[in-house]
């Protein structure tokens, strides 16, 4: 069974290992990072604790594909929001030759360096993962099961996730991982 803290109970450690999911970095650094001030903070003084304390942030390929789609998805809806919203817009077809996208793929690029910059890159050992526990998790998401998955394998398996995803928080199954949230 999951062990859940509020980020205010949660005294950081030195020899802490975390894990953020994708929409904690979500709040720390997307263009939309100030639609939830609160969050926002939140979120920004634990990672502040946590580079105090030294203590160790692992991020995965998936984590930053993730990012980077969210991002991109994110500043597609504002730009369809300024088009009138139509309908049939198209994400590669009519955003990706535009400016703004161009514009957006930059500052998402610079997000992902600020997140490599404060986390270390964990290999997944995708080819030794039991892909069937991940997918005989129907009520979890496919990305969500995976990370929950990566924090049980070594070296992870002391990694605290850290999240504001209630699919997570909510999980029965998740097994014995520490889950840090709002």
């Amino acid at each position: 069974m999951a062990k859940i803290y509020k980020i205010g109970q949660y005294k950081v450690k030195s020899d802490d290992i975390f894990f953020f999911d994708c929409n904690v970095w979500v709040f720390l650094f997307a263009s939309i990072a100030g639609s939830n001030k609160r969050k926002q903070e939140v979120y920004s003084k634990l990672l502040k604790e946590i580079n105090t304390a030294k203590a160790t942030i692992f991020t995965s390929s998936l984590v930053i594909s993730e990012f980077v789609n969210v991002c991109l998805r994110l500043e597609f809806n504002l730009w369809k929001d300024q088009h009138g919203n139509i309908s049939n817009l198209n994400f590669k077809k009519d955003f990706r030759p535009t400016s703004e996208f161009q514009d957006a793929y930059a500052a998402t690029k610079e997000q992902v360096s600020n997140i490599l910059s404060l986390s270390e890159r964990w290999p997944d050992d995708f080819n030794s993962i039991d892909i069937s526990k991940i997918l005989n998790s129907p009520t979890t998401d496919f990305n969500d099961a995976y990370y929950m998955h990566l924090c049980t394998r070594k070296p992870m398996n002391k990694a605290k996730i850290v999240t504001d995803d209630h699919d997570i928080i909510n999980n029965k199954a998740i097994g014995d991982i520490e889950i840090i949230t709002m």
